[in-house]
Order: structure tokens, then sequence, then C-alpha cells
């Protein structure tokens, strides 16, 4: 029971340490913190070009999302999800959006933990 003990008030210790921690706050303005790659040549930059012109496409809409979507989970960026939730601007709000378009909004929404 000692040795628990001990072991509890140990991990208790660094516990509330890394909690008091600060953070880094580079002073060097010129220092990378991080290298993310360019979104501006994507796989899909086609199909975002012809969603522009029909913003309200469905179908292409959809396809986008979910290409978008697809590379996000690939790659690990976020901003990825960001273009998919871009593509389905028209029914971001609509409660009445079509069955696909609730189903990637919903996709997007888990990916960004955004539900209750």
């Amino acid at each position: 029971m000692k040795k628990l003990t001990r072991t509890l008030t140990v991990l208790l210790a660094i516990g509330c340490g890394a909690a008091s921690a600060e953070p880094t706050r580079p002073t060097d303005p010129s220092l990378v913190l991080a290298t993310v790659p360019a979104t501006g040549d994507s796989p899909f930059k086609a199909l975002r070009s012809e969603l522009a012109g029909d913003p309200n496409n469905l179908k292409l809409a959809t396809a986008l999302a979910r290409a978008a979507i697809e590379l996000g989970r690939n790659t690990a960026d976020p901003r990825y999800y960001g273009q998919a939730e871009a593509a389905l601007a028209p029914w971001w709000n609509d409660s009445g959006a079509p069955t696909e378009a609730k189903l990637l909004r919903a996709t997007i929404r888990q990916a960004f933990h955004q539900f209750d």
C-alpha cells in the first residue's frame, strides 16, 4: 500500500508540474515552427475550378468534399477538411440539405470534434 501511495504521489506531482508549464514563445520572428505542404496544386484543383462556376451543383460539391476529406485523412492535414466544408457551403447550415451533404457535413464536424 505504501508503494502505491508513493507512486500516486509522484504521478500527481508530475501532473501538477506539467499543468503549470509555460508555453514556449519564440523570440526570433524568422524561426520556422512548422512547414506544411502547399494546397494550391491539390489533386482536385480542376474539380474546384468547375465548382466555382456552379457552386450549387450538388454532384460536384460532394465529389470535391469526398476527395478533400480523403486527402485530409491520408495526410492528417486539417486544411483539406476546410476545403470540403467550403465545397458544401450552400448546404452547410441547411437542415433540409440532401442526405449526402448531411453525411459529409457530419464527417467534417466529427474530424474537428464538433459534436455533442
